[in-house]
């Protein structure tokens, strides 16, 4: 792997479009602490038992155990607790954000700080949301808001959370209320995180609360229950304001058949299944496409497992070049705007983040060239954060965190995307 390194300032050989929007993005329980909902009773009942599995889980080949072994022991590490006290710091943030040269950021709403029991609605949680989106309007940052990114009040899950179509009414009369209290002051919307990791993680390989092992559970949520809330929230939104921008946050893989015994039909099946099945259900209700980038997946036999040649500290494979394969294969199938939601890599020591995301979005560049329309490039994350299961050791932030003083330090590759953006492109 050869890292590149910053060219002198000239006219950019990989220019992007004047309207082409730049930033970060970030998620309500991985950023902004003292939540309350089903990830924060599971995180506590399941704190030890992490800690305990972490070696067995992250000593491979593939990842870096000697730089996370101390924290990745350590069972504070799987409570969220204060998490970076963005709630409390998001001016700050913003700020940085701003120095960044950063044009639009995407964050989640928590539904339980909004609805803490069914039907009651908190005021001050609604009012701090809007703060939070006239703070990045102030600085000419344009707001993108996620409705749901993977965490559930505590009584959507008991009655079935994203299993259950008595949540679907629940949705509703969130979004609802949401869109009516913020709607004015946003344009862009993105109504799920996800899909496919949050339904198998927690319902069919009981790997996230509520801990669930039910293919057909995971099924129904996937390719039924979600893709409905979204074409439920698109109206609700299009309602209040036709002219808003709605879409999804689609994490796709790179399939690749790499075992023997892999057949190209399973191999379009894998395809489908994992990139296509929800965004074709969506397809007449969506303004543009959401796209989450991150690794490779090597298909073999009835199985397969992501790609780790090159990894990241977490121990995905870097592949840079997938993104441009994925957003032409969007292209073809939809024939819509996509935004880069999400994209970026666990890099504690930042001697990759430079590389890759001068890789990256040469990647786009090429898609754009192919004809894709490609609106927005949205790296994960701006802020060191909470990253589920594997708690805070992984660091993706363009900005790290210190955890037991809160200090924020911008990254050096954060500097050199900053000049990306300055120069609205790249050699």
């Amino acid at each position: 792997m050869v890292k590149t390194s910053s060219q002198p300032d000239k006219k950019p050989h990989f220019a992007f479009p004047k309207s082409f929007f730049w930033g970060s993005a970030t998620s309500s329980h991985q950023v902004e602490g003292g939540q309350d909902n089903n990830w924060t009773t599971w995180e506590k009942e399941h704190a030890g038992e992490l800690s305990r599995g972490s070696q067995k889980a992250f000593d491979t080949p593939s990842v870096h155990w000697y730089r996370m072994k101390d924290q990745a022991l350590d069972p504070a590490n799987y409570i969220s607790g204060q998490a970076v006290d963005h709630y409390n710091r998001f001016r700050e943030d913003f700020d940085i954000a701003q120095d960044l040269k950063h044009t639009m950021h995407r964050f989640s709403l928590e539904w339980s700080r909004i609805e803490p029991q069914p039907g009651q609605y908190d005021e001050a949680a609604l009012t701090h949301y809007r703060e939070v989106i006239r703070a990045l309007h102030s600085r000419n940052i344009e707001p993108m808001v996620t409705l749901f990114h993977f965490s559930l009040p505590k009584w959507v899950e008991a009655r079935g959370g994203w299993t259950s179509a008595e949540t679907l009414k629940s949705w509703r009369n969130y979004v609802s209320k949401v869109v009516d209290a913020l709607g004015d002051d946003v344009t862009y919307w993105c109504t799920v995180n996800e899909p496919e990791v949050f339904s198998t993680f927690s319902y069919a390989l009981g790997f996230w609360p509520p801990q669930q092992r039910s293919f057909l559970k995971a099924a129904r949520s996937y390719a039924s229950l979600l893709p409905r809330a979204h074409i439920d929230a698109y109206h609700i939104i299009k309602r209040h304001n036709p002219k808003a921008q709605v879409g999804a946050a689609k994490n796709n893989m790179w399939y690749q058949a790499t075992g023997r015994f892999v057949s190209p039909i399973l191999e379009r099946l894998a395809v489908w299944w994992g990139n296509h099945v929800f965004l074709d259900k969506i397809k007449k209700y969506q303004d543009f496409v959401g796209i989450n980038y991150y690794f490779k997946y090597n298909l073999k036999g009835f199985g397969g497992e992501i790609d780790q040649q090159n990894p990241s500290e977490i121990g995905w494979g870097l592949h840079p070049e997938g993104l441009a394969v994925i957003l032409q294969d969007l292209h073809k199938r939809y024939a819509k705007p996509v935004i880069v939601t999400e994209c970026g890599l666990a890099d504690s020591t930042d001697e990759l983040r430079t590389w890759y995301l001068k890789e990256i979005l040469r990647a786009v560049h090429r898609a754009m060239e192919a004809g894709v329309q490609v609106q927005g490039f949205l790296y994960w994350s701006l802020l060191d954060n909470f990253e589920w299961d594997k708690g805070f050791w992984p660091q993706f932030g363009l900005v790290s965190v210190d955890r037991k003083t809160q200090k924020r330090t911008i990254r050096p590759s954060a500097r050199e995307y900053a000049k990306i953006i300055a120069a609205n492109g790249l050699d």
